[in-house]
């Protein structure tokens, strides 16, 4: 199963006064992606390549933007493959130094880069869980907020009236871990399986 980012991750690398900065970037649909790029370009003006390369699904694409060939978008995405990531896509920032330093050091410097910024990333896989909407007393909600964490639940569009409305989803434990806290079952309905992600603990 493919791993997936979380949180976007950094790294750089200075080599004979070039600046190289590669990005990994959680990236859950393609049609996101010109405007994640668009964003790296417009915070760091004036580097003189940002090659990048992406997978999403059977999505993939890299380029080197200028670099010689194969100077970063392919090994990008080889990087990406061999690390089994789905869902990411490594963007680099590159200012020239003024001193050219051939293909294969050039290389090594942006794949160095990317790696490291690679096995910064926090990592989770899709899972199969459940989501149900929840209608609660403000006590119960205050034991349900202050646990859900611990018990691996999501709680979102909370809405706040005689009682509290939400939902939440979780794995396929959610219905033991919410009969664990005290929720009575007439106050839980089940909206059925939905995908989630899970991190991994390294």
């Amino acid at each position: 199963m493919s791993r997936l980012p979380l949180k976007e991750s950094r790294a750089e690398t200075s080599l004979l006064r070039s600046r190289f900065i590669v990005f990994a970037f959680p990236l859950r649909d393609v049609a996101s992606f010109l405007s994640l790029y668009q964003k790296v370009k417009a915070d760091y003006p004036g580097a003189d390549h940002y090659p990048y390369a992406y997978r999403v699904g059977v999505n993939e694409k890299a380029s080197d933007d200028g670099e010689p060939s194969g100077a970063a978008g392919r090994p990008f995405l080889a990087l990406l493959q061999k690390k089994d990531l789905d869902q990411v896509a490594l963007v680099a920032v590159r200012y020239f130094g003024g001193s050219k330093l051939g293909l294969p050091r050039l290389t090594r410097t942006f794949l160095g880069t990317a790696v490291n910024a690679v096995d910064h990333l926090a990592l989770g896989e899709e899972v199969l869980g459940h989501k149900v909407k929840l209608s609660l007393s403000y006590h119960d909600y205050e034991i349900l907020q202050k646990r859900a964490e611990t018990m691996g639940l999501t709680l979102s569009e909370v809405s706040f009236s005689s009682n509290v409305d939400l939902l939440a989803s979780g794995d396929a434990t959610i219905f033991t871990s919410l009969s664990a806290l005290g929720i009575p079952q007439e106050a839980i309905t089940d909206l059925g399986p939905v995908k989630t992600i899970k991190e991994i603990q390294s």
